[in-house]
This record gives C-alpha cells, structure tokens and sequence, in this order.
C-alpha cells in the first residue's frame, strides 16, 4: 500500500484525497495546512506528498532535517517561478493540471506511484549503502580506492587513522603525498598491473618499523561497459610472528574469493546481514530467512554463549576481538569488528568476519608432531652425552690422583673446564629446545615475574612491580625471561639494592621496563650482550630472552647507563596484550 500525505491547500485537492480514500492501492491521510503537515511527516512516514504550494515548504524543512519527501505538485495554472523553485529544491515529481482534477484522476495515480517507487528504491539503496560502508568502516583493515594516478577517492576511517589525517582531508591527494618515494614507485607499479590485466593482485610486505602488511589490489569495473575505473586496496596488518592468528595468510582465503563469512550483530547477537558464504554455511537458502533470527537460533548453546561473550566485550571496549572455535572436522578464526555510528562514535553492532583454517591447524598440529619427535631424539642424545662426559670427568679426576707432573696437571685441569663447558652447552640445549614447542598462550606478566623472583636468592634486594593485569600472548617459557633478567641483575650488577619492573602504553603496543641501580652495561657491549656465547659463563642467558620474545613479535633492548644500572625494555605490539 502507497501512504500518501494530501495537504488541502489548492481547488480540487480535498475532493481528490476523498476519492483515493477507498482505494485499497493507496492509504491518505489528509491536512489542511502546512503545520500539520509537518506534525504528521515528522510522527508517520510517507511515501509521497500531494499538495500546492504548501508540499514545496514542507519538502524544503524536511530536507533541513536529513529527510526527503518525494513530491506531486499540485498548480490550478502555469507557475514557472515555482516550477523553478521546485527542481532547485530537489523534487522528485511535478504535475500541473489543466483543468478539471477529477479528469486527471488516472494521470495523478500514476504520478504517485512512481514517486512512491521511486522513493522505495532509493530508501532500500540507501540501506545497501550504509550496510556495505557500516562494514567497511568496522573493519580492521585499511581500505582505500585510488584512480588510474594513485588519487585517493576513498579512505575508511582505519586508514585515515593510519594516515593520521580526518575525514576529507585526503581528497586530491595521492599515494605519493602520504609515503616514500620507494614505496609510492611499488604501489604504482601494482595499480597500474590491476589496470592492464584486470586480475588482482596481492602482495605481502614489510613497513619500515618491522610490521608485516598483507595487501590486495582489486579492479573497480564500470558497470556498463565493464572497463576498469579505479583499484580498491585492502590492506590488513599481520602481528608479528603470529601467522595464526591471521586466517588470511593463504591468497585462496582472502575476501573476494567468497571464502570468508562475513555477517553483522546487534548487541543481543541479533543478525542485521549475512553474505552469501555465511548463508551458504548455515544452510540457508533465502536471504529473508534469518531476519529476526539471533545466533542462538542457528548454533548449539554452548556456542552461543561464548559468541554472547565476545559481541559484549566488543561493545563495552570497542576493541577488535578475536577467537578461534571448531566445527566438526574444521578450524575457524573469527574476528569481531565494532561498528560505530558515524555522529556518536557509540558502538551499535559487530561485524564477524569467520575463516577457515582447518589447512592452517593440520599444518601445526603436524610440525607439533615432527617437533615432538626431533625433541625426543635431543632428550635421549643429550642424556647420553652427559652419562659419557660424567664418566670422562671421573677419568679425569682419578688421574689428577695420581700424582701427574706439573705439564700433565695442567692438561688435565684445562679438560674439566672443557667438560664442565660442555656440560652448561648441554643443559642450555635442554631449555632451548621447548622454545615453540608449546602454542603460545595468555599469561599475566606481574604473576610470571613474582614466580621467577621465588626461584632467586634476592638477598637484601628490594623487587617492585609497577602495573597489574597486564596479559601478553607468548610462549610458556616467558618465565624463563624475567628469570634471567632478575638473575643476571643479582649476579652481575654489583652492590644493587633494587629491582624495578614498569609498563608503559605507547601507540605501536606496550613497553616492559626491567631496571636495577646496580653498575649498569657499558655502551659498547649493550648488543653484543644478545649474542650467543657472549659474557661470563655460557653467555647464552640473554640470547635465550631475545629467542623466546620473538616467537609472538616482542623484542628487547638494553638501555640503560653505564654507572647508573642497566634498563631492559621490552616491546610488546598492539596485537598480543591486554590490560582488562
């Protein structure tokens, strides 16, 4: 049914809206004048206005309140000053009768259909539209289009952020205004191939600070003739050394090809939109079908209640999330985007964004598998090299009873240094080879560090903590570092009365301070500390620290003064902490 708002305000009018009253085509609610016009547009929604003059106001203050109205207009004779008017306003329709209204009865019905048509499709576009830039915008990646000369003609809010510019900043601009020469000449390079092949293309590439960037060129083709207007990029960051928290690390599983479900929420988990590879997943034939519906519908309980979970984390941070969950025989990662209001910035839906990863997970659990195996072989090698080294060390001792000569004494106190050498080489092997045998997992780091603290004779030294509830994702050995760190300070730091462990948030991640008072590391050694075989002992402990951290992107740097203590800090990206 067509709801039409007939204001009375020409002959003819009230005569007219009374004959489409019993119309079962068309539902009229009539007025006199333009106040209560505008009462009733702003209470009920309309398909189409019918008036005189008083339809030309209306439209006019409902366009100043973000609302268009299609309009008939109704003139008893030729008006060209409001013929004007109308079109620079913006109306959609525009009748001017001659003569009788009764004898235009079919013409005006007609009229008002396509208006109402009209308005009918341009709301449902409108809809499409804010859907499609709703996900656009609560993505996690940067998406961006550029033309045939690298002009921006697009930028999502993430990129803008990246950028560090705000909206509408970056028109006119090019690639070439906002990076390096380097970088601009292989963007290019990668536009103009989408434009001469019309195929996409993707490329994985590294940013001046060490992240890892996953980017994908895709043609924008012209709906009508199908040439190649403009390229869209999207570009996703990849956390450092954790490919698995990436489901986009295959070129098949990227966006584009269908192999992702991508579907929105409300903060019941109500479903907004689902594409058709979600459909396709749910058994889903009709998009309509899972309109009302919510999660709890179309999944088991205990599933939903872990969804529930993560869609409510989402709205009261307004953080990315991610998790990973099985279904039968298959891996999926999801990750769960905020979608904001675009006046507010307040979160008012999810977009999820599932990958299958069952490829992925088949490959770790078989490299988990072939570790397994080879750290078995160690463990048994190892242990037979000690049992022989014990036995060569006691040769060596009952020979030291023997009374050698001066010459042979010498000789035989060099071989227990080298024995006793081989034997610290071997143990280190011991705990060198569970780095990455276990899958890294969340750890609060203040509890890691009291645990290791425990293990060491602190003396008289004083140990603070200045944070909690601060979680990082990385190996289980991670104790293993502040281990170290706390041992080398009490061993190596001379008359040292405190250790102290800080956080601080920056925009790359979080930095973990370990500082003593103690003498410090002078200038020259503070890399050469990191190296394998470098300092007292084994010279292996710190090289055990930079080994572990990488394994999930930390990384570590001495920088302290020499004479004022030593200052380890640890860098931690966005991707693998939280501070709940």
């Amino acid at each position: 049914m067509i709801s039409v708002l007939v204001i009375e305000d020409v002959p003819g009018l009230k005569e007219f809206a009374a004959g489409l009253s019993g119309d079962n085509e068309f539902f009229i609610v009539s007025c006199s004048g333009l106040p209560e016009a505008l009462e009733k547009a702003r209470s009920q929604r309309f398909d189409v206005v019918a008036s005189g003059p008083s339809g030309l106001e209306l439209a006019k203050k409902m366009k100043l309140e973000g609302k268009k109205i299609p309009l008939v207009l109704f003139s008893g004779e030729s008006n060209e000053i409001l013929t004007v008017e109308a079109v620079s306003s913006g109306m959609d329709l525009i009748l001017i009768p001659h003569g009788d209204l009764a004898l235009e009865t079919e013409n005006i019905r007609n009229m008002l259909r396509k208006a109402a048509i009209r308005k009918r499709y341009c709301d449902d576009m409108e809809k499409k539209e804010a859907k499609y830039l709703s996900v656009i915008e609560s993505m996690d990646d940067s998406i961006y289009m550029v033309d045939r000369d690298c002009r921006y003609l697009f930028m999502n809010q993430k990129h803008l952020s990246r950028l560090g510019r705000s909206s509408g900043l970056y028109k006119g601009k090019t690639y070439r205004d906002f990076h390096s020469e380097e970088e601009t000449l292989r963007f290019e390079a990668q536009v103009r191939q989408v434009f001469s092949t019309g195929a996409r293309v993707d490329e994985e590439r590294d940013a001046e600070d060490g992240t890892k960037f996953l980017r994908s060129f895709e043609p924008v083709r012209n709906i009508d003739d199908d040439t190649i207007v403009a390229v869209n990029v999207i570009s996703r960051k990849v956390p450092l050394s954790v490919e698995f928290a990436f489901p986009y690390r295959k070129s098949e599983n990227l966006p584009g090809k269908g192999e992702n479900s991508v579907y929105m929420v409300d903060r019941d988990c109500r479903y907004l939109s689902i594409n058709p590879r979600h459909l396709e997943r749910l058994g889903i034939t009709a998009e309509e079908t899972y309109l009302g519906k919510t999660y709890e519908d179309l999944h088991m309980r205990g599933k939903t209640e872990a969804f529930s979970r993560i869609v409510g984390r989402v709205f009261e941070t307004g953080e990315v999330a991610w998790d990973e969950y099985q279904a039968g025989n298959h891996h999926f990662s999801r990750r769960f985007c905020p979608v904001r209001d675009r006046k507010s910035g307040e979160v008012i839906a999810v977009t999820v964004v599932s990958s299958n990863i069952t490829d992925l997970k088949m490959t770790e659990k078989s490299l988990i598998e072939a570790n397994r195996k080879l750290n078995l072989l160690s463990s048994l090698t190892r242990h037979d090299i000690i049992n022989n080294l014990t036995a060569l060390r006691g040769y060596v001792e009952l020979s030291m009873m023997d009374d050698p000569g001066q010459d042979q004494l010498r000789y035989l106190e060099k071989m227990l240094i080298i024995a006793d050498s081989i034997t610290h080489q071997i143990s280190f092997t011991s705990d060198y080879q569970d780095i990455g045998v276990k899958s890294p997992q969340w750890q609060d780091v203040r509890e890691i560090i009291e645990n290791a603290a425990q293990l060491i004779d602190m003396q008289c030294i004083t140990l603070e903590i200045g944070f909690r509830d601060l979680k990082v994702f990385a190996d289980p050995m991670l104790e293993k570092v502040f281990y170290n760190l706390i041992q080398n300070a009490v061993a190596h730091g001379g008359k040292i009365t405190k250790i102290t462990f800080s956080a601080h948030r920056h925009t790359e991640g979080v930095t973990v301070v370990c500082e003593d008072d103690g003498i410090g590391i002078p200038d020259a050694e503070k890399e050469l500390i990191f190296i394998r075989g470098f300092g007292k002992n084994t010279g292996l402990g710190l090289f055990l620290i930079r080994e572990i951290l990488s394994i999930t992107g930390m990384s570590i740097k001495e920088r302290g003064t020499y004479g004022k203590g030593a200052r380890f800090e640890i860098m931690i990206p966005n991707a693998i902490y939280s501070c709940e």
